[in-house]
């Protein structure tokens, strides 16, 4: 009987401590910055010129830290230049994995170097036309911590 409790209490505690909750930063970068520093946990949400980008750190994975862009919003600029390709980003996910860095919210600001190598999602076809270098520019200016 002990050992049953002590082999329950382990696994309990190693299910709590994989499951530690995501810091929801709202529209604050700089806490956002700040979070994932060290690759925590965490959420932020962007905007520029009605363009809503949600970014989310979801932790270290073995010897990556994974990242995903979600475009929440296209603002209508770019829904007037580029009418299917919006349409199409909208809801979708970019999901990333950065290799172990000391800093991982300098990696994030400079997240377009890792498009190519490291991500994938449904809007990664995107990424490389018109539409992409937009889309690359806008993560860039709205990530600065």
């Amino acid at each position: 009987m002990r050992y049953f409790i002590l082999c329950f209490l382990l696994i309990c505690l190693f299910f709590v401590a994989g499951c530690t909750k995501t810091k929801d930063c709202g529209d604050d970068v700089k806490c956002f910055g700040e979070e994932i520093k060290d690759c925590s946990k965490a959420k932020v949400y962007v905007s520029n010129e009605g363009n809503k980008i949600k970014v989310t750190s979801k932790g270290l994975s073995k010897d990556e830290c994974r990242v995903s862009l979600r475009i929440e919003e296209v603002g209508w600029k770019l829904k007037e230049d580029y009418p299917t390709e919006s349409f199409i980003a909208k809801g979708k996910t970019l999901n990333c994995n950065i290799p172990i860095k000391e800093n991982y919210s300098e990696a994030i600001q400079n997240l377009e170097n890792y498009f190519d190598e490291s991500c994938s999602g449904p809007i990664k076809d995107l990424l490389d036309g018109r539409f992409g270098e937009v889309i690359k520019k806008e993560i860039k200016q709205s990530l600065k911590f």
